[in-house]
Parts: structure tokens; C-alpha cells; sequence
């Protein structure tokens, strides 16, 4: 089978879509497809996993530099057109960007089937966001490109049923994220990261995500400001969008934690793994999050997890005793890590 991925930024930028992308397209060529993906690229945007879908026997080909909002550029139409008629079958990751419309009209146009993942774009926290520019968008395009789909691709039954309130015809798909298991078969030692920290053997929380309204960073910061934990050190691990690290910068400031806090930036590979490894407990207070394959990884390297009740995942973690859900209140996420920690204290 030929299968075609298409997506609009395949950058450490774009978090949880491009892991869960290149998981999956590595996966279905070791199961012997032939599979390329097609990535839309900004000026200057690097594809640190390019190397990875090269080795798995993945094509990629790129367009850009891509501009504005819907990430347009001239030969975005041909070079769809083209990729489309050379597949059997087309999975479009995401649903605000030019590519997805150019890929539903080529699949149309060539009879050949689609499916749409919508990368928790679409449920209610989401729309609220832009609603305006998002309510004209579902009018002009959305709306009809969903319907034609052969499928809509969720990832847990949280984001099946928020979809399902567009009430769209299509059907949908609910498959969970994947992550690379032999990754995680043989774990580093334990210290590296701390290192590159100098924090010892001080409390660690990791949070792993960008740094972005919604993440919850901004509910974690003012949640270690009321821990009973002493020496309770945060590692934020991710990019930043839009600058809200500066944001977030002043408000630890404001309550006094800025010397237990270190804003790491992006790791990937191995160096992702030792932070997860060194961390005590994980953790991610997320406003919403359709599945949250970093929890999947903290999990994984045999870490505690910490949520907010808007994570996908949380049944499944709460099934399998693998840490907590909480509220967005910083005093409940202060209470669950300080449980964890103590916990995690008593066993060493």
C-alpha cells in the first residue's frame, strides 16, 4: 500500500502532532508500505526528524517557505496533486492550513480516499480561540472538507466525542497515538540531565510541552510556588510560542520561584528520555489535550504523571495507577505532586 501523510509543520515546533506523525509513518513502513510525507515548512524551520523518516525508508518533500496564517506558497496545489495521484490512500494531520483543503480537492479529484486527523483542533476549547476567524473558516471551507472525508481519525473517545458535536456525516475513527517502544526498551542512567542542571538530588518535576496558553504552564508555575516539598525544582522542556516564556518568566518572579524553575527548550531523541528519566514526577496541566503523547513517553520511562482533567488519556492512566488527575486549581496540582514526591522520597 502507498500511503501519503500530509501536515503542516513537521518541526519540534509543532509538539505532539509531528511525534505522533513520524511514529506512525515509521511504523506502517516497517510493516512494509511505502510511505511518504509531505510538510509544509515557515523560512527558516528545521526537520530534526528527517533523518529518523530517512532511515525508516519514509520519503519526504517539503514546501516552503510557506507564509501567513494558512501557510500558502505557489506550488503547494501542483506538488499535492501530483504527490496524491501516486498514493492509494491520504491521511491529513491537522485542519486550519491550506495544505488539507489542497489534499481533499486532489483526492477528490483523483478518487482516492482520505482521512482527516484534527489533532484536538476541533473541540470546544479550541474553537473558542479565534472563534470568529474559525466560524468563517468552517463556512468558506471546513465544513464540506470534513464531510467528504472517508474518515475522521480521533485519538481517544474524549476527542471522538467533542468532534462529534459538529455533527458531520463522516465517519469517525478513534485509534490511539503510538509511540517507539525500543526506544524505551533500554534507558539511560539516571543523572545526566540533573547535571546539565547543577540541582543534585533536589525534587524534580519535568513538564514536556511547548510553552503555550492551554499547556498549563501557567497553572504549574503558581502550583510549585504552594508546595510542601522543600527544594521542589521545575524542568519546562519545550518551545516557546508566541513569547509566552517571557510571560511566564514575570509570573514566577511575581511569586518567587524563578531560581526553582529552568526553561531547558526543546529536546528530542535521547536527551528527551534523560530528562524523563531524572524526573521525579511529570507533569502536565493542560487546559486541553486530545491524547498528550508526552505523558504516554513520561509513562513509558517508568515515571508518575500528574494531569488535569482535560487530558485525553486520563482514564487510562487512572486504570492503571499510574498517577493522578487533577483540577486546574494550582493548590490541587501542588497537592498531587507533593503525594508523588513523597512517595517517590519513602521508596529511595
Amino acid at each position: 500500500m502507498r500511503i501519503l501523510h500530509a501536515i503542516p509543520g513537521l518541526t519540534d515546533r509543532s509538539g505532539g502532532p509531528t511525534t505522533a506523525l513520524v511514529g506512525l509513518a515509521c511504523a506502517q513502513a516497517a510493516a512494509g508500505a511505502k510511505v511518504t510525507v509531505l510538510a509544509c515548512t515557515r523560512e527558516g524551520d528545521v526537520i530534526t526528524a528527517a533523518d529518523r523518516l530517512a532511515a525508516a525508508g519514509v520519503a519526504l518533500h517539503t514546501v516552503g517557505p510557506c507564509r501567513g496564517p494558512l501557510m500558502r506558497h505557489p506550488r503547494l496545489t501542483d506538488t499535492t496533486r501530483t504527490l496524491v495521484a501516486a498514493h492509494d490512500v491520504v491521511h491529513a494531520h491537522g485542519v486550519w492550513e491550506e495544505l488539507q483543503y489542497q489534499v481533499a480537492q486532489a483526492c477528490l479529484a483523483e478518487r482516492i480516499p482520505f482521512v482527516i486527523r484534527c489533532c484536538g483542533l476541533l473541540d470546544e476549547w479550541s474553537l473558542r480561540r479565534k472563534w470568529l476567524k474559525k466560524a468563517v473558516y468552517r463556512l468558506w471551507r471546513l465544513d464540506r472538507m470534513l464531510a467528504d472525508a472517508d474518515a475522521i481519525h480521533c485519538t481517544t473517545a474524549a476527542e471522538a466525542v467533542s468532534t462529534g458535536t459538529l455533527r458531520c456525516p463522516t465517519p469517525i475513527v478513534v485509534e490511539p497515538n503510538g509511540i517507539a517502544l525500543e526506544d524505551f526498551a533500554s534507558l539511560p542512567e539516571r543523572g545526566g540531565f540533573r547535571r546539565s542542571l547543577a540541582i543534585g538530588d533536589a525534587p524534580l518535576i519535568v513538564f514536556l510541552g511547548r510553552i503555550h496558553p492551554g499547556k498549563g504552564v501557567e497553572y504549574l508555575i503558581p502550583a510549585l510556588a504552594q508546595m510542601r516539598t522543600p527544594g521542589a525544582t521545575l524542568a519546562v522542556v519545550g518551545s516557546d510560542s508566541a513569547g509566552y516564556r517571557d510571560e511566564m518568566d514575570r509570573l514566577a518572579d511575581t511569586l518567587g520561584v524563578r531560581d526553582r524553575i529552568a526553561f531547558v527548550g526543546p529536546l528530542t531523541g535521547r536527551r528527551k528520555i534523560e530528562a524523563l528519566v531524572d524526573a521525579d514526577v511529570f507533569c502536565l496541566p493542560s487546559q486541553h489535550e486530545n491524547f498528550g503523547i508526552s505523558i504516554v513517553e513520561a509513562m513509558a520511562a517508568g515515571r508518575a504523571v500528574v494531569v488535569s482533567e482535560h487530558v485525553g488519556v486520563k482514564e487510562e492512566i487512572l486504570a492503571a495507577g499510574a498517577g493522578s488527575v487533577t483540577s486546574l486549581e494550582p493548590a490541587r496540582i501542588a497537592a498531587a505532586l507533593d503525594d508523588w514526591l513523597g512517595d517517590v522520597r519513602a521508596r529511595e
